[in-house]
């Protein structure tokens, strides 16, 4: 009996059944629309309107956080910026990336929830090369794949 009850707590934690309301934005989907803010206008061209590869250059721990921004007006992506991005940061987004979870997979990287950082809609790219050299080539996919999105000046 202790046997069963043993193999039932497992599966309990395993399928979060002890959880009266599950996280809301743990899974992450292929076909969601995630986006990178751009603090620095050297990381976009606003005349050919792309997302330049520095932007996603990933921090000294390895990883670029995003926002996942599915389902979300422009106003809302825009509150939550300043609230919790631009806010924390202290300085105001001039532009965004817009990339596709499923094209972040075909240049090897992850996606990476972090629920309990900043936003319920926060997550990470990881992955990153070590290589400096590999991670501007990983960059450059990503940017390539990207569109911008700028804001009023």
């Amino acid at each position: 009996m202790s046997y069963l009850r043993r193999l039932l707590e497992c599966l309990k934690s395993i399928f979060h059944l002890n959880s009266t309301k599950p996280e809301p934005y743990e899974s992450i989907h292929e076909s969601e629309l995630v986006s990178r803010f751009i603090f620095s206008s050297s990381h976009y061209s606003s005349t050919k309107k792309v997302v330049k590869y520095p932007a996603f250059i990933p921090s000294s721990a390895g990883e670029a956080s995003i926002l996942r921004i599915d389902n979300l007006s422009e106003e809302q992506i825009q509150k939550i910026d300043a609230e919790f991005i631009s806010g924390r940061r202290g300085k105001k987004s001039l532009a965004r990336a817009e990339v596709f979870i499923s094209d972040i997979y075909k240049v090897g990287l992850i996606v990476s929830a972090d629920i309990k950082n900043t936003h319920p809609r926060h997550a990470n790219i990881k992955g990153f090369a070590s290589e400096k050299s590999f991670q501007k080539q990983q960059a450059v996919e990503l940017a390539n794949k990207s569109r911008l999105v700028l804001y009023d000046s």
